[in-house]
């Protein structure tokens, strides 16, 4: 953030609350999807594809969904790269900016 101006490319507010996360988690494991969208991915993919280990409460969070339930297809854009990689039996698909998919 020490190379972003704040309102413009960063806010304070980026990530959920740790209670919006919980709610987003819980509904997670209701649902199950085949497919999930995210800004970011799971941490241990951030880890795998781009060799970061940064934990936020964002890529944990997404962790810990990944581990309760494994989706067929995982689309997310945060690392602004274009990567497609089966990883624990899931396709995760990572959008160039600007980059679209068809599902």
């Amino acid at each position: 953030k020490v190379y972003r101006t704040e309102g413009v490319d960063w806010f304070k507010i980026e990530e959920l609350s740790y209670p919006e996360m919980q709610r987003a988690i819980d509904v997670y494991a209701t649902v199950r999807p085949e497919i999930m969208l995210s800004h970011d991915c799971p941490f241990s993919i951030t880890q795998k594809l781009f060799n970061i280990n940064d934990q936020t409460l964002t890529n944990m969070g997404l962790q810990y969904m990944l581990e309760i339930h494994k989706p067929k297809i995982w689309v997310f854009g945060h690392h602004h790269r274009s990567i497609k990689e089966d990883i624990f039996n899931t396709r995760f698909i990572c959008l160039n900016e600007l980059e679209t998919i068809l599902l």
